[in-house]
């Protein structure tokens, strides 16, 4: 199963492109900011989940969330006044879910208590109204921490000139902290890419470093999904970014690119996204209709559906390409000896 997706600040700009996706090979889930109502049930439509982020007073500003603690107000309070506005946007009645505001406070500040309770009242606020809420949201670089009660977290990671380049002090970080955070389901990887602020310079994306998308895709972001197919908890990782702002004037930290300089929509990666869910879709599915047993063993011991598509078949399926008879005969005697080994150890990958 692919595991790539997008970030965008204009989803309704990307309609058109996932309804190229093949019916049953379409992203999962799909993160964006403050949809039209209009997007986000078109997305409903293709039975793509969508995750929201509203702009909020508390993004990327951890100074205010420390004010607010500071002068008395109660966590509770602050969560409802989050949730409140959340509630009266167009886009809330179809989304999937939300996500508390990122970067609101990392491991080591003040108010970082202060923090975790707003987060878990956001999570029992939202549920109320049947919607999934997306908690610790850190940037890259940082841990994340447990909020009582949250099933599903979040974080940013990024590398430069590579995605994979400063791993895992950034990209793959997540596999420091999130194994240790009692009962939680399924993490997103809210934005991941390209910038060089990780090696001290402007945030520009991959075009700071003239690179041409067909390279950005080869060995940022097909490289850094092979990790994650590693990693059977991991939901999504969204791609920062496709369809979005140009004013590279609305935010003093940007270099002179821009947002234009992380940008994906109508290049190469459009198509690749596409081939990456309707190739390993395709193959995955031949594979598991060709050996039912070997998956109902694997289902039966323990096993998820969803490890054994990006498992078992391998990543080279996943990526659409061809297996020979030899590969399959290796993958399959594997598989059958690991399916006890399985019962004990979890979801390991057997290739």
């Amino acid at each position: 199963m692919a595991k790539l997706s997008i970030h965008t600040q204009k989803l309704d700009n990307c309609i058109n492109w996932l309804k190229t996706f093949p019916n049953n090979a379409k992203p999962t889930y799909i993160h964006t900011i403050d949809p039209s109502r209009w997007a986000v049930e078109e997305c409903n439509t293709l039975d793509i989940n969508v995750i929201v982020r509203h702009s909020y007073k508390y993004d990327f500003n951890s100074d205010l969330a420390r004010d607010d603690w500071l002068s008395g107000k109660s966590a509770y309070q602050a969560a409802s006044e989050f949730i409140y506005e959340c509630q009266r946007s167009e886009w809330y009645p179809g989304c999937w879910g939300i996500v508390t505001p990122p970067a609101m406070a990392v491991p080591g500040h003040q108010h970082l208590e202060w923090a975790k309770e707003f987060m878990e009242s956001c999570v029992v606020l939202a549920r109320q109204d049947g919607k999934e809420c997306i908690v610790a949201n850190v940037p890259t670089g940082n841990n994340g921490f447990a909020v009582d009660g949250a099933r599903y977290y979040g974080c940013q990671e990024y590398g430069s000139p590579d995605l994979l380049s400063q791993a895992p002090y950034h990209a793959l970080r997540y596999r420091e902290w999130y194994l240790a955070i009692p009962n939680a389901q399924g993490l997103f990887l809210l934005e991941c890419g390209v910038t060089n602020a990780v090696a001290g310079g402007p945030d520009e994306g991959y075009l700071y470093h003239s690179q041409t998308p067909d390279y950005y895709w080869e060995h940022s972001l097909l490289a850094y999904h092979n990790e994650l197919l590693k990693d059977n908890y991991v939901k999504c990782a969204f791609i920062f970014q496709r369809s979005g702002f140009k004013d590279a004037e609305s935010d003093p930290n940007l270099g002179q690119r821009g947002w234009d300089a992380f940008e994906i929509e109508n290049t190469i990666i459009d198509q690749k996204l596409v081939n990456l869910y309707a190739e390993g879709e395709e193959g995955n599915m031949g594979y598991i209709e060709q050996y039912p047993d070997l998956y109902n063993a694997w289902v039966n011991a323990g096993g998820v559906e969803n490890n054994f598509k990006t498992f078992v078949i391998g990543q080279k399926a996943a990526r659409g390409e061809h297996i020979t008879d030899e590969e399959v005969e290796a993958v399959v005697e594997r598989a059958h000896s690991g399916i006890n080994e399985l019962r004990l150890i979890g979801l390991r990958p057997l290739v």
